[in-house]
């Protein structure tokens, strides 16, 4: 997805660092690469992004999927990346006794007590093992592309205006998926741009409705501080594991705006950009939905310039699930379909919604 008019170059998967994904969702992510490269911003033909996944060979579904899209000619080259046999013969050696590439493995930054295994989070030396062996990758090509330059080989140049059709789904759960949105899975993606709360890329910024920025999310939040606005903050239950670990790696952080009936209207200002678009993906956060908690496709009342959006619908695909649960809604705009720049406003209608039970939250806007 992008956040800006740019094209997208590469698209990095990681399926090996212990979730729970399925093979859908790599064909979705797959198809959704096809859709992005299919044109531009210009309605220009380019190639699809290129495709780097991180995976262990013991999911052959997956990679047999996404070998049987290269062969289709749906990816280019896609990049294939497992570490697990490689890395496996140098844990075994005394840590004294490492390579330098090797050393502190499963130790957090900062903490040399604190193992990896208590967090979901990768230690600082996994990250560079990912960024080494990419940058190998990418030196690699650069050599190839000077040897070129330099006339020790010829380059065939290929037709990038013909592009393949996108074939019918590999996997069954397809048929399944007879809802309005399924073109944003199944079919040339139409989804262009995201704008996410999830740090430290966060550029779901509201122009208004929302509390003091200075809050520090460490610092618990009552009824009075949520009277002021939407929060900016982590869901309660992940905020010591959340804090904890910022300490000792690198920064995940899935903050989120929350809301109840008190915190008024928050608003953001969105730019489709040229495009004619009808429908808007709104995301809530990925904690866990409780029984009383919000409900966003019910309890908040969405508008598009001050006016009100009659069509809500919650997304029951699986791939906007998390943990089996499903936390996007789809907003139906306007049947011509709108471009430029618009208004998004929420605001929790439900008195009902309260803190102890879970309030409302947003966390991603997609269209």
């Amino acid at each position: 997805l992008r956040s800006t008019d740019q094209p997208i170059d590469i698209v990095y998967a990681d399926f090996g660092n212990g979730d729970s994904l399925s093979a859908l969702e790599l064909e979705q992510l797959i198809r959704q690469i096809w859709g992005l490269g299919s044109r531009d911003v210009d309605d220009q033909a380019n190639d699809p992004p290129l495709l780097i996944l991180r995976d262990s060979k013991e999911n052959s579904e997956r990679i047999d999927l996404l070998q049987d899209y290269t062969e289709s000619e749906i990816l280019n080259s896609p990049v294939l990346m497992e570490w697990t046999d490689g890395v496996i013969p140098f844990l075994q050696v005394k840590p004294s006794r490492r390579p330098p590439g090797f050393e502190n493995w499963d130790k957090m930054v900062n903490s040399p007590h604190l193992s990896s295994k208590k967090f979901s989070y990768w230690t600082a030396t996994q990250h560079k093992m990912v960024a080494w062996i990419l940058s190998m990758f990418f030196l690699k090509q650069l050599e190839l592309m000077v040897a070129h330059e330099e006339g020790y080989y010829e380059q065939v140049e290929l037709d990038t205006n013909i592009q393949p059709k996108m074939p019918l789904p590999i996997l069954p759960t397809a048929s399944s998926l007879k809802l309005p949105w399924s073109d944003y899975i199944y079919e040339s993606s139409t989804v262009r741009s995201c704008l996410t709360s999830f740090g430290p890329a966060n550029n779901l910024i509201p122009v208004d409705g929302y509390a003091s920025k200075d809050a520090q999310l460490e610092q618990p939040k009552g009824k009075l501080f949520y009277n002021s606005g939407w929060v900016l903050d982590l869901e309660n239950k992940e905020r010591k594991e959340k804090l904890q670990s910022l300490h000792h790696g690198f920064q995940d952080l899935l903050t989120s705006h929350h809301g109840i009936s008190s915190s008024g209207k928050l608003e953001f200002d969105i730019n489709l950009g040229r495009s004619s678009i009808v429908n808007l993906i709104v995301c809530e956060s990925q904690a866990p939905l409780q029984e009383q908690g919000c409900i966003l496709d019910q309890d908040v009342t969405f508008t598009i310039n001050n006016k009100i959006v009659e069509s809500i619908q919650r997304i029951t695909a699986h791939s906007v699930s998390y943990l089996g649960k499903q936390h996007c809604i789809l907003l139906s705009l306007d049947e011509e379909g709108l471009s430029g720049k618009i208004r998004l406003g929420a605001q929790v209608t439900n008195d009902k919604v309260t803190l102890l039970n879970g309030p409302c939250s947003i966390s991603h806007i997609v269209w």
